[in-house]
C-alpha cells in the first residue's frame, strides 16, 4: 500500500516536474540547496533576491519622498481614507459572502467614490449605481453588492457622528463660545444626530420599510412599462431583491468582531479627513483646535445632499461659512483653507477614482448575477459562452452610468440656471480671486517655516477690522 505516510514504499529519488504536475508525489522531499562556498549558485540566487528587495524598498521610499515634496502632505493625508475605507469594504464583502482581494476592494471603493462625485444627492444617488458596479466586479448578486456598499457607508456615517459628538462635547466643556456660536454648534450637532437616529428607526422597522418600498418601486416600474424594450419586474421580484438586501446586512451584523474592525477603519478614515482640513488651516497660519475640526467636517458633509454632483458649488460655501462662524478666522483665510481642503479631499482623489472606474469598466465582468434585467441566467446554455453574459453585464452597467451621468448633468444645468446654489460661481473663479492667499497655503504645506504670521486668527482688533473691511 502506497501513500503519503508510507515512507518504506516511496522511491529514493527526487520528484520530477512531470510527477509534480500530474499529482503523483513521492514522500522523499528533496532538500533545498544550502548557500555555501562550495555551492555558489545557491548563494548568488539568495543574494539576488535580497538585493532586489532592498533596491525596491529604497526606490519606493525615494518615490514617496518625491511625491510628498511635489503634492504636499495634505494631498497624501487626503488619500489615506481611500485605503482605510477600501480595506473596510474588503471585510464587508467578505462578511456578506464575497471574497475579493484587498487590492480589488480598494480599487472598487475608489471607483465608487467617483460615482458619488458625479451623481446628484451624493451617496443617496450614487449607491445604487455603485452596487451594480460591485456586483459586476465581485461575483455576487446586485442586492448583495448594494448591501455591502450601503453598510460600509452607514458605518462611516456612524463613525462621523461619533467623532462629531466627541468634538462637540470637548468644545462645550473646555472652550468658551458666544451665545450664537454655541447655538450654531448645538444645531449642527443635532442635525447630524437626527439623521443618524432616522436611519436607526428605519432599520428597526425594516420589514415595514421593505413593503413600503416594494409598493413604491412597483408603481414606478408599472408606469415605465411603456418604455420600449423595458420589461418591468414584478412586485414579488422587487420584494425578493429587497429582502436579499436586508438579509445581507443582517449577515454582516452577526459578526461583531468584523464590525468592530470595520468601525476602527472608518474612524481612522474620518480622522484623516479631519486632519486634512486641520493641516490646510495650519498651513495658512490659523490654529483651530482639532476638536473644532471634528465638528465642522460632519456638518459640512451635509452639503453632499445638494442636487449637484459631489456637492459642487455648495461644499466650499458651507465649509467656509462654518469656519468663519465657529472661529476667529477671516473670510479670505477660511475660503483658501476650504479650497485647499476640497482639493486634497475631493479633487485629487477624484482623479484616481476616475482612473479606477475606467479600469473596472474595461475589465470583463466577473459575475453573471450583476445584471439588472429580469431575464434568468439559467436560460443561458453552456454553448452561449461567458462572452455573451459579459456583454449583457457590460451593457447593463454602462446603461446605468449613462443614466446617472445624464441625470447629474440635467440637475447641474437646471440648478445653475435657476440660481438655486448657495454659491453658483465656478471653483476656478474662487481660485482666481483667492490665489495670493491660496499660494501662501501651498507654500506653507511644503515649507512650514514660510508661514505668514499676519494671517494668524488671534489679532484682536486688527483682525476684526480687516474682516469688516473686506466685507
Amino acid at each position: 500500500m502506497t501513500g503519503y505516510g508510507n515512507s518504506a514504499s516511496a522511491p529514493d529519488r527526487p520528484t520530477s516536474r512531470d510527477e509534480r504536475h500530474s499529482g503523483t508525489f513521492s514522500s522523499a522531499t528533496p532538500t533545498p540547496p544550502v548557500p555555501t562556498r562550495e555551492n555558489p549558485s545557491a548563494m548568488s540566487a539568495d543574494w539576488t533576491i535580497d538585493t532586489r528587495t532592498v533596491v525596491g524598498l529604497l526606490v519606493g521610499i525615494a518615490a514617496l519622498g518625491g511625491y510628498l515634496r511635489f503634492v504636499g502632505i495634505n494631498a497624501v493625508v487626503g488619500s489615506v481614507p481611500i485605503v482605510l475605507w477600501g480595506t473596510g469594504l474588503r471585510y464587508v464583502l467578505d462578511g456578506v459572502g464575497a471574497s475579493p482581494t484587498l487590492l480589488r476592494a480598494i480599487v472598487l471603493f475608489d471607483a465608487t467614490g467617483f460615482i458619488n462625485s458625479v451623481t446628484p444627492f451624493g451617496q443617496a444617488g450614487g449607491d445604487p449605481v455603485s452596487g451594480l458596479l460591485a456586483a459586476r466586479v465581485v461575483p455576487m448578486r446586485y442586492e448583495t453588492g448594494l448591501a455591502a456598499i450601503v453598510s460600509l457607508n452607514t458605518i462611516n456615517r456612524l463613525a462621523l457622528v461619533l467623532l462629531d459628538l466627541v468634538g462637540a462635547g470637548s468644545l462645550l466643556t473646555h472652550v468658551a463660545f458666544t451665545g450664537s456660536v454655541r447655538s450654531a454648534l448645538l444645531v449642527g450637532t443635532a442635525v447630524v444626530v437626527a439623521i443618524g437616529a432616522g436611519g436607526a428607526i428605519v432599520w428597526l422597522r425594516r420589514d415595514s420599510a421593505v413593503e413600503l418600498t416594494t409598493r413604491l418601486v412597483g408603481s414606478l416600474c408599472a408606469r415605465l412599462s411603456r418604455v420600449p424594450r423595458f420589461e418591468p419586474p414584478s412586485r414579488e421580484a422587487i420584494r425578493r431583491r429587497l429582502r436579499g438586501f436586508v438579509t445581507a446586512i443582517e449577515r454582516l451584523g452577526a459578526n461583531r468582531r468584523w464590525l468592530a474592525l470595520i468601525g476602527c477603519l472608518s474612524l481612522g478614515g474620518q480622522l484623516a479627513v479631519g486632519a486634512t482640513l486641520w493641516i490646510a488651516l495650519r498651513s495658512l497660519g490659523a490654529a483651530p483646535p482639532f476638536a473644532l475640526v471634528l465638528v465642522i467636517v460632519p456638518v459640512a458633509k451635509l452639503s453632499g445632499v445638494a442636487p449637484t454632483p459631489g456637492g459642487l458649488g455648495t461644499a466650499t460655501a458651507v465649509l467656509t461659512g462654518l469656519v468663519v462662524t465657529l472661529t476667529a478666522i477671516d473670510m479670505a483665510t477660511a475660503t483658501a483653507a476650504a479650497l485647499l481642503y476640497r482639493t486634497a479631499a475631493f479633487w485629487v482623489p477624484t482623479l484616481t477614482e476616475g482612473i479606477a472606474l475606467l479600469f473596472l469598466l474595461a475589465v470583463p465582468a466577473r459575475s453573471d448575477e450583476s445584471t439588472i434585467s429580469t431575464a434568468s441566467t439559467a436560460s443561458i446554455t453552456p454553448a452561449a459562452s461567458t462572452a455573451s453574459v459579459n456583454d449583457v453585464n457590460q451593457s447593463d452597467t454602462r446603461l446605468a452610468f449613462a443614466i446617472a451621468g445624464g441625470v447629474a448633468t440635467l440637475f447641474l444645468v437646471g440648478v445653475h440656471l435657476r440660481n438655486a446654489l448657495i454659491e453658483p460661481a465656478s471653483p476656478l473663479v474662487h481660485v482666481d480671486r483667492r490665489w495670493p492667499r491660496l499660494r501662501s497655503g501651498l507654500d506653507g504645506l511644503r515649507t512650514p517655516e514660510r508661514r505668514d504670521p499676519a494671517v494668524h486668527p488671534h489679532h484682536g482688533r486688527r483682525g476684526h477690522d480687516r474682516r469688516h473691511g473686506q466685507q
